[in-house]
């Protein structure tokens, strides 16, 4: 497979092996802004034979406009924009809604779901990380075709809610992965 993705070598490598895993897997994907870290990850999964949702934070975004966001890209991914859903009020809905459109999907696709900007989703007792580890650890932990990827600029929020947590996601993740900016070598590439 040819990828747009220049350098990245151990990177591909670890998201190939993810994609491959029989069992589910979280990945926790951050790295400082600019990095390349959406771009990596939606050049590897556009060329993949898997549903691909993505899904975006917006910046200093309420709680309404969050979910409004995540609801449109339901719509797009599963629903091929066809499909107007009511728009969900809290994210445990939002989640709910999203585990339906992955149990419709075929048991033989591999499912990626790419929350990307996660910290800006997290909108103050936005209830996000509740409904991630109730979910996860109900529902999308039990299939081995998904392939969760949370993805973050606030490196330091990303490993204190997700890799380090104390509370209901602790030891969820299964995979991390630090974007570091190119090295010389990749620059000149």
């Amino acid at each position: 497979m040819k990828y747009e993705i220049v350098g990245r070598k151990n990177e591909i490598q670890k998201l190939n092996q993810i994609l491959a895993s029989k069992e589910p897997e979280f990945l926790d994907l951050y790295g400082r802004r600019r990095v390349g870290k959406t771009y990596l990850v939606r050049q590897f999964f556009k060329a993949q034979p898997a549903t691909f949702f993505e899904a975006t934070g917006l910046k200093d975004g309420d709680l309404k406009t969050q979910l409004e966001l995540f609801t449109r890209a339901l719509e797009e991914t599963f629903y091929k924009g066809n499909v107007k859903l009511q728009q969900p009020k809290r994210w445990l809905d939002a989640l709910d809604m999203l585990t339906h459109c992955i149990d419709d999907t075929s048991q033989k696709n591999k499912i990626v779901l790419f929350l990307d900007e996660l910290p800006w989703m997290a909108t103050r007792r936005s209830g996000i990380l509740q409904a991630l580890d109730y979910y996860w650890n109900t529902r999308w932990s039990k299939n081995p075709n998904l392939k969760l990827i949370v993805c973050g600029s606030a490196a330091s929020w990303m490993l204190e809610k997700l890799v380090y947590a104390k509370g209901g996601l602790y030891n969820r993740i299964t995979a991390r992965m630090h974007l570091q900016p190119f090295t010389l070598k990749e620059t000149r590439e």
